[in-house]
């Protein structure tokens, strides 16, 4: 079997929004997944659940792609979402947990922004 470039032979699959179909590996997914939780643990800076659901109701779209909530596809899987909260200076950059350096974005843009700092 094909190792990842850490070494782990741990693969899956998942569906693009296009419909192709990628494999990644899970082992260095779950890797990533610790990392930012820690990362978010010892963050400066929280914000609630209520707060985020109260800077949502100032956006009836995504503020990147101005696609209407409603017009975005639901994620595929599981989780089934459309709006994530956006770290406008990612935690990985020094950015807060603060609700001031929280926004809503539509899945699909949070995902392209990646780490990036871009508007």
């Amino acid at each position: 079997m094909k190792l990842c470039g850490k070494g782990h032979d741990n693969w899956s699959t998942w569906t693009s929004t296009s419909g192709k179909v990628k494999k990644y590996c899970k082992t260095c997914r779950q890797l990533r997944a610790k990392t930012y939780s820690e990362r978010k643990k010892n963050a400066r800076g929280s914000h609630t659940d209520k707060e985020f659901q109260e800077k949502l109701k100032k956006y009836d779209r995504c503020p990147k792609c101005d696609r209407k909530w409603e017009d975005i596809p639901s994620s595929k899987g599981s989780a089934r979402y459309k709006i994530t909260e956006d770290h406008i200076i990612p935690l990985m950059r020094g950015g807060s947990d603060d609700i001031d350096n929280i926004r809503p974005l539509c899945y699909q843009c949070n995902f392209k922004k990646g780490h990036s700092v871009r508007e």
